[in-house]
Formats: C-alpha cells, structure tokens, sequence
C-alpha cells in the first residue's frame, strides 16, 4: 500500500518561495497605487517568513546537517539579514523611486538563489533526516510563529 505524503513544514516553505517569487514579479510590472500594494504584501511575507524560519526550521536543519549545519544555517542566516536591510531600504525608497526597480530586480535575484540554497542544502536534508511526524509539527510551530 503506498503511504500518502501529508503536507509538512517543507511543503509550506516551498508554496511560501512561489508566492515571494510571485509577488516578485506583481510588484515588478504593477503601477502606481497597486505597486504599492504588492510591495506591502511582499514586505509581510517576507518577512513573517523569515522570522519563523529563523525559529523553526533553522535550528532543526542546523541538527539535520550535522558537522556542515552550522555553516551552511549561518551562510542563510546572514542572507536574510542582508535582504531584511535592502527591503527596508527600499520601503524607505518607496515604489515611485527611480531607483526602485532596479533596486527591486537586485534584491529578488539575491532572494530566489538564498530561496535555491535553501530548497537544495536544508529541505532536502531535513526531509532526508527528519521523520514525517516531526516535519508535520514543524508545520504547526511553524504556522504558529507566523501568527504572532
């Protein structure tokens, strides 16, 4: 009998990437009032993301990874602070700045490879290493911390 994979903390990581990606792209080639809209929208996600990765799923993987958890976790880690810090820049920017798309387009490329690293060198790993049960309460902590 073939076991059905229940949904789990990795599956809601990877939906979260399509949709930053997603909104990415909406703020790119929206105007005016709706730019600013999806820029908002972008903003909150990622950075509920990011915060609940940073207590959720990066301690797990750094345990997950063994000898190399550390680096590789710390490597991600310093990633989102540095995107944490062009977000604000170009929140303080705002959407109409001349210089906001380029700036936009910069910041979304360093974000999907931080966003490949990741799916390559921590999702994999935990789902190679953690049982199914626990990447499934990952989720709920996970959702919970979001929710705070």
């Amino acid at each position: 009998m073939t076991q059905v994979h229940q949904r789990d903390v990795v599956d809601v990581l990877l939906a979260q990437h399509s949709d930053i990606k997603a909104l990415f792209n909406q703020v790119a080639t929206a105007q005016g009032e709706q730019k600013r809209e999806r820029f908002q929208e972008l903003v909150r996600l990622l950075t509920i993301h990011e915060s609940a990765e940073e207590q959720v799923v990066h301690p797990a993987a750094r345990q997950a990874l063994g000898d190399d958890g550390h680096r590789v976790v710390d490597t991600r880690l310093e990633e989102e602070r540095e995107a944490m810090r062009a977000l604000a820049e170009l929140d303080d920017l705002g959407v109409g700045h001349p210089g906001f798309d380029d700036r936009l387009a910069a910041l979304a490329a360093d974000i999907f490879e931080h966003a490949a690293h990741e799916e390559a060198e921590e999702f994999t790993r935990l789902r190679a290493t953690v049982g199914s049960e626990e990447l499934q309460r990952m989720t709920a902590v996970f959702e919970a911390a979001e929710n705070r």
